[in-house]
């Protein structure tokens, strides 16, 4: 099955950090010389938003809806692609924010961890994933796993 892995690709996370946590895939690598596996470059929630009740007020809603993001690189081994999809390109401005030129596995690494912006973009990406919480799509996306 060769065309499983597409951007866009909603897959779970099986094993390390983030095992249980739903994420998209950005970028398919190939394999690598140095490596005998593929790499996907995954954004994902590390913290899903909470429940909130009509009791709350404004400020606590919103910090309680908050989400936070991860973009990291897995084993092709380590996701479970899902029959689910959620185009990029509906995600308003999240095209804008990633990095640009990342075909090469080894230097993409180096633009997304020794960017002085990780953080920043990691929080902008949080935010424009709040928007889309907010606007009700794709609930099911923003729901932690029971299992």
């Amino acid at each position: 099955m060769p065309g499983i892995y597409q951007p866009g690709q909603v897959v779970l996370v099986l094993n390390g950090r983030m095992a249980g946590h739903k994420a998209l895939i950005v970028k398919k690598f190939t394999k690598n010389i140095d490596k005998n596996f593929q790499s996907i470059l995954l954004l994902g929630i590390k913290r899903y938003p909470q429940q909130i009740t009509r009791k709350m007020n404004t400020k606590k809603v919103f910090k309680k809806s908050r989400i936070k993001m991860f973009l990291k690189f897995f084993n092709k081994n380590h996701i479970l692609p899902t029959r689910y999809q959620i185009y990029l390109t509906e995600i308003k401005g999240l095209r804008s924010l990633l990095p640009k030129n990342l075909d090469n596995l080894n230097q993409s690494k180096q633009k997304i961890k020794k960017s002085k912006n990780e953080e920043c973009l990691l929080f902008k990406l949080g935010n424009i994933f709040t928007d889309a919480f907010f606007s009700g799509e794709n609930k099911w996306f923003y729901k932690k796993l029971k299992f």
